[in-house]
């Protein structure tokens, strides 16, 4: 809930670098986060990826980067909570990292309690989607994904006479 740029301008402090000179003109998007119903989506394409293919390198890009952010990332869907049960928990395993940073010879820039987990991480309702949430979910990625590789093809050199500009007159 701080600013977006908070972050940013704590890093900057302790390089002793001034945020304000940074050109932020083509920072990339903020951190959309996975939903309930694309974080089971996902967890399903992983599971059914051979763990051969999941290089560190190679998946990175593609799960990480593509799928999980660009594809997947943003959509609409149920917040992701924690169950109200391991509460406690993750507040104590919270709270000794905390007292980790207070006690050694850090150099931290912001307060560390605002690493603890706020209440609004946690639900006291369903966590579970639905096969339709996750057909659905699966069905919005393919159609994003089937988009982008048409915008590349209409792009390409070989695309005949502006067929991407005329199709995006007609949405517009």
């Amino acid at each position: 809930g701080s600013d977006p740029g908070l972050l940013l301008q704590r890093f900057c402090s302790v390089l002793g670098i001034d945020s304000a000179i940074l050109d932020q003109s083509e920072v990339g998007r903020a951190n959309r986060g996975l939903r309930l119903e694309q974080a089971e989506v996902l967890r399903r394409v992983n599971a059914a990826v051979p763990d051969e293919l999941k290089r560190r390198d190679a998946w990175g890009d593609v799960g990480k980067r593509f799928l999980s952010v660009r594809i997947l990332g943003g959509e609409d869907g149920r917040p992701i909570r924690l169950p109200r049960d391991v509460a406690p928990w993750c507040e104590e395993v919270s709270r000794g990292y905390v007292d980790v940073l207070r006690s050694g010879a850090y150099d931290v820039v912001g307060d560390p309690a605002d690493l603890l987990p706020a209440a609004s991480a946690y639900s006291d309702g369903d966590q579970s989607v639905s096969a339709e949430q996750v057909a659905d979910a699966a069905v919005a990625a393919l159609t994003r994904i089937t988009e982008l590789r048409l915008e590349q093809s209409l792009e390409s050199p070989g695309a005949r006479g502006g067929a991407l500009a005329r199709l995006r007159g007609r949405r517009g």
